[in-house]
C-alpha cells in the first residue's frame, strides 16, 4: 500500500468507489473479489473503507478481478508560481 496525497490520493479513493459500486452491482462479496485478487479479505475492507490508500497496480488487480480495467493518465505539469511560494 502506498501513501497518496493531495489530488491524486482523492482521485485513487474516488476510483476505488467506483469499483466497490461495480462489484456490489454485479453482486459480488468482498470475500469473492479478494480471492479472486488473491489477497487478504481485509486488505480488501479497508481499502474500500479508506483506511489504506492502494497502490495504482491494487487498483488495476481490483478492476480485473471485476472483469474491467482502468486507464490512467499521467501527465507532468509545472507548479505555479503560488503554490512554489507556500510550498
Amino acid at each position: 500500500m502506498s501513501v497518496l496525497h493531495g489530488e491524486l490520493g482523492a482521485d485513487v479513493r474516488r476510483l476505488v468507489s467506483e469499483l466497490q459500486r461495480e462489484r456490489a452491482r454485479q453482486g459480488l462479496t468482498v470475500t469473492e473479489v479478494a480471492d479472486r485478487m488473491q489477497v487478504d479479505r481485509m486488505l480488501l475492507v479497508r481499502t474500500e473503507t479508506h483506511v489504506v490508500d492502494p497502490s495504482l497496480d491494487f487498483v488495476q488487480l481490483y478492476a480485473r478481478a471485476l472483469g474491467t480495467s482502468i486507464q490512467i493518465e499521467v501527465k507532468l505539469l509545472p507548479i505555479s508560481s503560488e503554490k512554489k511560494e507556500g510550498a
